[in-house]
């Protein structure tokens, strides 16, 4: 839930080094964690560009379960990647 919660920073699609880079985590845990979440339905992917995204309205209920520090530190994380 927590690293689900996370990737509500993206605005728009995403790659899996992205989110390794948000979510502070080595690209091996990012594929499991992306896998885990498409296999949920939580995450969804381009098959042509496998770039990943969250539905608008998952964005925006993960979004409302960030607390301030956790919303802190995700920002300052996805800031340090682009």
């Amino acid at each position: 839930a927590n690293r689900w919660r996370r990737l509500s920073v993206f605005p728009s699609d995403f790659d899996e080094s992205a989110i390794a880079s948000v979510l502070d985590v080595s690209q091996e845990v990012a594929s499991e964690t992306q896998k885990h979440l498409r296999q949920y339905s939580l995450l969804e992917v381009s098959l042509e560009t496998r770039r990943f995204y969250l539905h608008d309205l998952a964005r925006a209920f993960t979004a409302e379960k960030l607390s301030v520090e956790e919303c802190f530190q995700t920002y300052l994380l996805f800031a340090r990647y682009y």
